[in-house]
Parts: structure tokens; C-alpha cells; sequence
């Protein structure tokens, strides 16, 4: 079972899934933008987003402080079409991964 450990963000906590018992938050890119904007323009300092894919939750299972960092980490972000998939099953809206290059989101 996942540790219910993690800081929740500001702009409230988004819906997560726990494959095999890590945290995944279920976010878009937009989502993930507009909640490190509000961490800059609140000035608060010392927060975390991990983008995770599936060979991340296995190591996770093979190394417990792997999997206690990950989900105490503020955004786990869905890198990865198994997420997708995984969120699909759990009920969430994902319509695709979320990973490194965000230019198509306006970031860059």
C-alpha cells in the first residue's frame, strides 16, 4: 500500500491511480504548468515533479525508498501510454502521456 505521505499541491490535489503501490497523479501537462506557476508566484520554495514511467514503479517495487520518495514527491506526472491506459481503467480522463518536451502546451 502506498504511503499517503506526500504534500498535496495548492491548486488542490488532482485525482491519482497507484499502480502496484506508487502514486500517479492523474494530470495533463496544462495542469501540471499551471500548478508550477502557482508554486513560483506563492514563492514557496522546495517542491518536486517526477515524471514517471513503468520502469520506475518496477524498481520501485525491487526499492522501498524509491517507492517512499515517489509517492511523497508533489506531482508524480504520467510519462508513458501505459499511465494512460492504467487511467482510463481507474476512471480518470487522460488523453495522453505527459512527458519532457512541453512546447506544444505554450511553455516554451
Amino acid at each position: 500500500m502506498a504511503t499517503q505521505a506526500h504534500r498535496a499541491p495548492d491548486a488542490g490535489t488532482p485525482n491519482l491511480f497507484l499502480p502496484l503501490g506508487v502514486r500517479v497523479d492523474a494530470v495533463q501537462t496544462p495542469q501540471v504548468l499551471a500548478q508550477m506557476k502557482v508554486w513560483i508566484r506563492d514563492r514557496r520554495p522546495f517542491h518536486s515533479v517526477a515524471g514517471t514511467g513503468m520502469h520506475e514503479i518496477v524498481e520501485a517495487q525491487r526499492d522501498p525508498s524509491l517507492r517512499e520518495t515517489l509517492n511523497a514527491t508533489d506531482l508524480v506526472v504520467p510519462d508513458g501510454m501505459p499511465f494512460v491506459w492504467l487511467g482510463w481503467h481507474h476512471g480518470h480522463d487522460l488523453p495522453r502521456s505527459v512527458y519532457g518536451p512541453v512546447s506544444d502546451a505554450g511553455f516554451l
